[in-house]
């Protein structure tokens, strides 16, 4: 069963989820604790499948969704997609007005986002920017 937990702050459950997820996919996780708005752990039969969040960069500027997948995320990937695509249409009535910030080098992630309904709108160095249509 899926579960979403809202976590308040910085864990030392949500650390080890960070650590372990650095670990097998080589993904370095930098998140800028002042600019975090929510933060989501989703779990599955009691193993981290994702860890969300939604930060502010600004006053003025929209919202930024992330998310970082665990190792439990590649072994049913297909079932997590689905399931993703209804949490983010929750996600739209919380934030009706938000972005998505991927490496223009990254195809799988720049397909993930237009896969998910993100709009690309532009380019900024190397990061592709999708807003949510």
């Amino acid at each position: 069963m899926i579960m979403i937990r809202d976590i308040q702050g910085f864990t030392p459950e949500l650390e080890e989820v960070f650590a372990d997820t650095e670990r097998t996919t080589g993904i370095e996780v930098q998140i800028k604790l002042s600019a975090l708005q929510r933060l989501w752990l989703i779990y599955d039969g009691g193993k981290p499948v994702m860890i969300c969040g939604v930060s502010k960069h600004s006053l003025l500027g929209p919202f930024v969704f992330w998310f970082m997948p665990c190792e439990q995320f590649f072994l049913k990937s297909r079932r997590y997609i689905r399931a993703s695509r209804e949490w983010l249409i929750m996600l739209k009535a919380i934030y009706p007005k938000f972005r998505v910030e991927v490496d223009a080098d990254n195809v799988i992630n720049n397909r993930f986002a237009q896969a998910f309904g993100f709009r690309f709108t532009h380019t900024t160095v190397n990061t592709n920017v999708y807003e949510v249509n």
